[in-house]
């Protein structure tokens, strides 16, 4: 949906009386203004601007809409790669505005994931996914980040890929216990 004047001063509105970006605190102030397609576009772009914690306002609502709108058009993930000498590395940025890097150097690994404001959240993602690659140890460094850039190919969000390797290790043990 492109942004027009009366929409901006809806949603500018709801922000402002509510004093949040929860769509379910401010929205009820403007929803009966608004058209069924535009409410559902609000609720969507105002839970990204709380997920990746933007702010807007008067001044920045164009730009911030405009990267919420990108990303949302572009549903897969920006993944990019690099092999060095001495150091292997892997990132993406998801569709939500979430974020995953991981690399491998000859002084260890490093995973870095970002995207939950909820820091209890935030570090189970973090253990999810760091249990998940520890358990490939035993595979070369190539082989392990061919497999995290295939998990992450059609993800999301940070949430999206710890549902798959939940998903996956269910799965896994489904067919342990279907072979004893």
């Amino acid at each position: 949906m492109k942004l027009n004047r009366t929409f901006v001063t809806l949603l500018l509105q709801a922000v402002k009386s509510a004093g949040s970006y929860n769509p379910d605190e401010c929205l009820h102030f403007v929803e009966e203004q608004m058209t069924l397609e535009e409410v559902k576009t609000a609720r969507e772009f105002l839970r990204w601007v709380i997920q990746n914690g933007r702010h807007f306002g008067h001044g920045n609502i164009q730009a911030v809409y405009s990267d919420w709108q990108h990303l949302a058009e572009n549903k897969k993930p920006v993944i990019r790669r690099s092999n060095g000498y001495d150091r292997l590395a892997l990132n993406a940025k998801f569709p939500s505005g979430g974020i995953f890097k991981f690399s491998i150097t000859r002084s260890g690994e490093n995973l870095t994931l970002g995207g939950s404001s909820d820091p209890e959240l935030a570090q189970q993602q973090q253990r999810t996914v760091y249990d998940w690659l520890k358990e490939r140890q035993g595979e070369t460094h190539r082989l392990r980040l061919d497999r995290v850039a295939a998990m992450l190919q059609d993800c999301q969000s940070v949430d999206h890929l710890c549902s798959k390797i939940r998903n996956e290790a269910k799965t896994q043990e489904d067919a342990a216990k279907a072979a004893a």
